[in-house]
């Protein structure tokens, strides 16, 4: 919809004030302008016709250089024609030379492929030339250089000719060469670059002219002034700088204005003067230049006044439509908005629109900050949901990690107190924060302490009646002060949770965990979850070693005495390695074949089980006690003194000699025991076994019912 209407009028009046404007700000550029262009403009072509009229515009070093090589070469160039011609000796080559009418002012040498001197046309001598390393630069190969000598400075040129094996030397005052620059060079030079407007002319200090491009003409008359005033004697005084004068000759143009600038050459006391036409080369060249520019100036001036027109006009339009896109974007924010305008003018018009709209957007704006804010509030709280996940599977993902090496460090243990170990290392970095205990059940029916962590005190021992768990053979969840605490509880546990422990359907323990931390309806189930698999865990790896201890002991034990035999012999300690402070007694029954083969098996099985128990009378429980074989027992004890365990013999000897008798049969036995005593670390068993029945034998032979014993060394000793 169209809100905004055009101002014909005032779109009108602002054209032509445009324009005017525009055209005044024009003309005054101009005028500026010309005026900085003009003075620009007239240098740079007064530097530029200078520059291309001045014959010596070249620094003199470089004519000099480049004079005095043409000069010295073109006499050098005249000489070897005598020395290349063939089958010619050389002095007569040498007398034409002398014949030849060469510059005196040239100075030529000539040497041999030794250095020596052959000709000079100077008098010069071969050790002037050493001394003034004329011949260092010859080995060098220089071909052009200067030399200093005596106060004057000369200019030589070298030329090696290798088929004579001669060398010419030739040199020139730098000064002589004023001459032949003046007659080579000046005059070869200054009519080409002369013409009536610019042109070059030379003169010495005393303002004589040398050279002028039209001094046959006489068209000198330039050298003075409109008022008659001598231009030379200015140079001749100031030497450097520049001139501006008028002149009124036949041959130069009314009232004319010439331009000279002057330097002195010092090299040879000369004055060289340009002199530029001002009207005809500088004004006409500097007028021709601005007006071209103006005329760029100009058109480029139209230029911009057609694309600002249109570019206006563009612009007004883009006002309008963005008016009117304004105000239809706000009737889509609110149907009600309406926009009071309160200028006719397009620009206030759209600045007012805009303001209108920079009001409706920030209303707008705050309303989206505001849900963005709700919106940043919600995805915080799912992040933190998602961190918190996050942190719960990775700690389930480590207690899971902890489980399985509890497992498998579990199936590895040999022993209940092995497994004991184990646990009492591993369940405090399970359960972390809590405390608690591992009961298991012993002879009595009572449960003992074998594992604790944390810092909570618990009983040591707990009876079936004290633990809810124990009672119900359910797992006890306490989490809450309306169920009742278990007696073993004895410090202020408010949740905690004991788990009892089966086997084939037995309780055989309990596992108590205690924790004074609250914990959400999920962790608690995943702690319950967790003690079930710890529990389980520890119920299994103990039934499993009770199982293989059972085994071990029924394949172990001797049937008829009860004790272990000579398999546990062989199976288990078998590569055993003996500690010192360790003594090991063979027994054998005396005669023991002799009352078997009278009596009967039945009466020597008797004797062999009452011996076994009058043994077990006297050794203590962590003594090792085995039939070795038919009659022969073993005993080994550890950690005993030497004297001890003489004793231990003595008194089985001695209890055997009063107590093995059955009346009913009238049979009697005594033993005779051979014991070991090792001092010594990580023995062999079998060795000492042997050394053991070594001794044994030696008791049986000194006459039965005796002890015979020795050390490590076999020092016997009854």
């Amino acid at each position: 919809m169209k809100i905004v209407k055009e101002n014909k009028s005032l779109r009108s009046n602002f054209y032509k004030y445009y324009i005017i404007s525009f055209s005044c700000l024009f003309l005054f550029t101009m005028s500026i302008f010309y005026f900085i262009a003009n003075k620009i403009f007239y240098n740079i072509v007064l530097n530029n016709a200078i520059g291309r009229t001045n014959i010596m515009s070249e620094d003199i070093d470089i004519i000099i250089e480049a004079a005095s090589k043409n000069y010295l070469k073109s006499v050098d160039d005249y000489m070897i024609k005598f020395i290349v011609r063939k089958n010619v000796d050389l002095n007569k080559i040498i007398n034409e030379l002398k014949e030849e009418a060469i510059d005196n002012k040239v100075q030529i040498s000539m040497l041999d492929e030794k250095g020596d001197l052959i000709y000079s046309n100077n008098n010069e001598d071969i050790n002037r030339l050493k001394n003034n390393n004329i011949i260092n630069q010859i080995n060098e190969g220089d071909e052009f250089f200067y030399l200093d000598i005596d106060g004057e400075e000369y200019i030589y040129h070298i030329i090696n000719v290798k088929d004579k094996n001669i060398t010419f030397i030739s040199r020139i005052k730098r000064k002589d060469l004023k001459e032949y620059i003046l007659r080579e060079y000046l005059n070869v030079k200054t009519p080409a670059y002369a013409n009536q407007e610019e042109y070059t002319y030379v003169l010495d200090t005393q303002g004589n002219v040398i050279i002028h491009p039209f001094y046959s003409n006489r068209n000198i008359n330039d050298l003075k002034d409109y008022s008659g005033n001598s231009v030379l004697n200015q140079m001749v005084k100031n030497k450097n700088g520049i001139i501006r004068y008028k002149i009124n000759t036949d041959t130069a143009i009314k009232d004319e204005k010439r331009i000279t600038q002057y330097s002195y050459i010092k090299e040879f006391d000369w004055i060289v003067a340009t002199s530029i036409s001002e009207e005809t080369v500088i004004n006409r060249n500097v007028n021709v230049i601005i007006t071209s520019v103006l005329m760029v100036l100009i058109a480029c001036f139209i230029a911009i006044v057609i694309i600002t027109f249109f570019a206006i006009k563009e612009i007004r339009d883009r006002i309008n439509f963005l008016d009117n896109e304004i105000n239809e974007y706000l009737i889509l924010l609110d149907h009600n908005s309406k926009i009071n305008y309160k200028s006719k003018n397009e620009i206030y018009r759209l600045k007012e629109a805009f303001d209108v709209l920079m009001k409706k957007n920030k209303e707008y704006s705050d309303s989206l900050v505001n849900k963005n804010v709700e919106l940043e509030n919600e995805v915080s709280n799912r992040e933190q949901i998602i961190k918190n996940s996050l942190l719960d599977l990775k700690e389930k993902s480590l207690r899971e990690e902890k489980i399985r090496e509890l497992s498998n460090f579990l199936q590895n243990c040999y022993s209940e107190k092995e497994i004991y170990e184990v646990l009492s290392y591993t369940l405090p970095h399970i359960f972390v924060g809590s405390s608690g205990g591992l009961y298991i059940k012993n002879a009595k029916k009572i449960l003992i302490e074998k594992v604790s962590w944390g810092n909570l005190k618990l009983e040591e021992t707990v009876r079936f009646c004290d633990c809810w768990a124990l009672k119900t053979n359910y797992i006890y969840f306490r989490s809450a002060e309306h169920k009742p605490l278990c007696k073993h509880c004895i410090d202020d546990i408010k949740t905690y949770i004991c788990f009892p422990i089966f086997d084939e359907g037995k309780i055989i323990g309990l596992l108590n965990i205690d924790y004074n931390f609250e914990m959400s309806s999920s962790k608690k189930g995943e702690f319950r979850r967790l003690s079930g698999i710890i529990s389980e865990t520890i119920a299994i790896n103990i039934a499993n070693i009770r199982i293989k201890k059972k085994l071990t002991e029924l394949s172990t034990m001797d049937s008829l005495t009860s004790i272990l035999n000579r398999r546990y012999l062989e199976e288990v300690i078998k590569n055993d390695r003996i500690d010192k402070n360790t003594a090991l007694l063979m027994m054998d029954l005396d005669d023991f074949k002799k009352v078997n083969d009278k009596n009967g098996h039945v009466v020597g099985d008797q004797i062999l089980v009452k011996f076994s128990k009058l043994v077990k009378m006297v050794l203590e429980e962590d003594a090792i006690f085995l039939r070795y074989g038919g009659e022969e027992f073993l005993i080994i004890i550890k950690n005993v003194d030497k004297s001890k365990a003489i004793e231990y013999a003595q008194k089985i000897r001695k209890r055997v000699f009063d107590c093995l008798k059955i009346k009913e049969y009238g049979v009697a036995c005594t033993v005779s025991i051979g014991m070991i005593y090792n001092t010594k670390e990580n023995q062999d068993i079998n060795m000492l076994i042997e050394k053991a029945d070594n001794n044994l034998y030696i008791a049986k032979g000194q006459g039965k019912n005796r002890v015979v014993y020795s050390d490590e060394d076999l020092k016997n000793s009854n």
